[in-house]
């Protein structure tokens, strides 16, 4: 009778826990970014620095990674916190930081 409850997870459980593997892997790309802008600048994470700093690093792994991508409209739409023209302007900036 166990063997019967013994099954394997259905194909959207599958494509579900690699779409979570995803998400590690995009932050470990972000911790890299951080650590990258910190080496380079000497820029330490402070309280009115490191949702801005979060922001960027989350924005660029994610274009780098994923084959589609969200715009910076999109991350303006889910973080109202910044326009969009803060987010571009942000992202440019830490762009040239961390080259």
């Amino acid at each position: 009778f166990f063997f019967l409850m013994i099954r394997r997870p259905p194909r959207s459980t599958q494509s579900r826990s690699s779409a979570a593997s995803d998400v590690y892997k995009r932050q470990i790309i972000c911790l890299v970014y951080i650590n990258r802008l910190i080496a380079f600048t000497g820029m330490p994470l402070h309280p009115t620095n490191w949702r801005p700093l979060i922001l960027c690093s989350l924005l660029v792994a994610q274009k780098v990674w994923d084959d589609k991508y969200l715009s910076n409209a999109d991350f303006a739409f889910i973080y109202p916190f910044f326009i969009t023209e803060e987010i571009n302007r942000l992202e440019q900036k830490f762009l040239e930081l961390i080259q």
